[in-house]
């Protein structure tokens, strides 16, 4: 009997046909995947009832089927952040020696990007995770119709910088073969703490930040999303309301202590734009990354006083909006 090792795993994206649910056959690299933990359930009801005379269950019989799972990795691109967000769109701003591609967010009287659909499904892509050992003996899930629930990037002074995905699937289905795609690796290495730079108010004063976590909140429906149509699996996840918060961890600088602290004070009402610059591993030539959280508040604000060592403090900021302009050597973002 063969054990299946780790080091054998892989999980690859790939883009929809143009109609939610359905794969295009093309994949992208995920990112360096750290982990992909599946969330699924079949939810099987157990029912009693009058007249069996036992203690026991009575019957069971199959509920909803729910998929997804959490995917971390550290990103090679923003591509997930495109899709967590939305909207894409891609240009040829400083070709040849980088792409340009503007992310932006997708509300629900937007027109999706990448699929269409009569219930105007959000962004989605679809998700092949595979636990290798031979043909025929492995354990293959493929998810379709997938958007993200909850995304997470975070950095931390020494660190690979992080993304967290919670991820809601439409259907997933079993494989024992090789899967459908191979995988090919970037040359150049990964986001680093050190590639980041936070901006406050957007491109000004410079933070002394030592680590910061980006956070979008979806709040997709996924129980509203079953319906009575003969199939177990939800029709297309809705989107609610979108939540963002911005957590930075800083050496304390006299000259934003009384303005952060004094803005929070005052209940927080900044109407001030953040930003988090990240610089390209590629080299200087293919530009940088900005991610713009605008209409920020201050929600949060912690600056104990410690008798040794350097003060810090720790701040949380909510925006009302965001966007992204990133610049890399990936032609397009979208499928086409």
């Amino acid at each position: 009997m063969g054990i299946f090792g780790a080091d054998n795993n892989k999980t690859s994206l790939a883009y929809e046909s143009g109609t939610y649910g359905y794969p295009m056959g093309s994949s992208f690299w995920a990112g360096r995947v750290q982990d992909f933990s599946p969330d699924d359930n079949q939810n099987i009801q157990r029912i009693r009832y009058h007249g069996t005379n036992t203690r026991n269950i009575d019957k069971s019989y199959p509920g909803n089927e729910d998929y997804g799972g959490s995917l971390e990795v550290y990103p090679d691109d923003f591509r997930l952040l495109m899709f967590a967000l939305g909207n894409g769109s891609d240009t040829t701003i400083g070709s040849p020696d980088y792409y340009t591609h503007i992310l932006t967010e997708l509300n629900n009287d937007d027109s999706n990007p990448f699929t269409s659909g009569a219930r105007n499904p959000f962004s989605s892509f679809c998700l092949e995770s595979l636990q290798h050992y031979t043909d025929g003996e492995n354990l293959g899930r493929f998810y379709k119709g997938c958007v993200i629930n909850s995304f997470t990037m975070s950095a931390s002074a020494g660190d690979a910088i992080t993304i967290s995905c919670d991820i809601i699937a439409q259907d997933q289905t079993f494989f024992s073969g090789l899967g459908s795609y191979s995988l090919s690796e970037p040359s150049h290495r990964p986001f680093v703490w050190s590639d980041s730079i936070v901006h406050f108010p957007s491109g000004t004063t410079d933070l002394d930040v030592k680590s910061w976590e980006f956070n979008i909140e979806n709040n997709f429906n996924r129980d509203s999303a079953h319906v009575c149509n003969g199939s177990r699996v939800i029709v297309a996840p809705k989107a609610e309301n979108r939540d963002y918060s911005f957590t930075i961890t800083m050496d304390g600088n006299s000259t934003k202590a009384a303005e952060l602290y004094g803005k929070w004070k005052s209940g927080g009402q900044i109407e001030s734009n953040a930003a988090i610059q990240i610089n390209s591993p590629y080299g200087t030539a293919s530009g940088v990354n900005f991610i713009t959280m605008s209409g920020c508040d201050v929600d949060a604000f912690d600056a104990p006083n410690p008798t040794e060592g350097t003060d810090e403090w720790s701040l949380t900021l909510i925006p009302k909006e965001c966007s992204a302009e990133i610049r890399d050597q990936i032609e397009k973002y979208l499928a086409w």
